[in-house]
């Protein structure tokens, strides 16, 4: 992240450089843990994600609010407010990456189970080629079941 003198910044773009720099801190450490599949950690730093983003959010509307707080900034510090946002986008963009690659772990990991489970429930519930239902171990126990209209 690009550093930038604060000097002669309107208060509001002080404030905002500040919550992309907490942004920024946070989704490093994000991505950190996320590339270690640390969901753990992931979890854990939900509450301050949310917090942050929220911060985020405010400050940029009070950014906003009033065009004097982005208008006459000096080229250098022009240059370096943006270096910094596309820096932000950049590391958002890894993040998301890596979140959906984590959630498409995840995914896989329970479809590969639940077709595990499906494969042994077919295998305990048929019938064998000698026409006897298979036990729960996968051996035979004799014992043939059939349904009888008649009776």
């Amino acid at each position: 992240m690009p550093s930038i003198d604060l000097k002669n910044l309107p208060q509001p773009m002080i404030a905002m450089l500040e919550a992309i720099k907490i942004y920024d801190e946070l989704l490093i450490e994000e991505n950190i843990a996320l590339r270690a599949s640390d969901a753990k950690v992931v979890e854990a730093l939900l509450e301050r994600k949310t917090a942050a983003t929220r911060l985020y959010q405010d400050r940029l509307r009070a950014l906003l609010s009033d065009p004097k707080n982005t208008r006459g900034l000096p080229t250098d510090q022009r240059n370096a407010v943006i270096a910094m946002v596309h820096c932000l986008e950049e590391r958002t963009k890894e993040n998301s990456i890596l979140l959906k690659a984590n959630m498409g772990a995840i995914e896989q990991l329970f479809q590969v189970i639940n077709t595990a489970a499906r494969k042994a429930r077919r295998q305990d519930l048929a019938y064998s080629k000698a026409g006897t239902m298979r036990d729960v171990y996968g051996g035979h126990n004799g014992v043939s079941l059939a349904y009888n209209n008649t009776i």
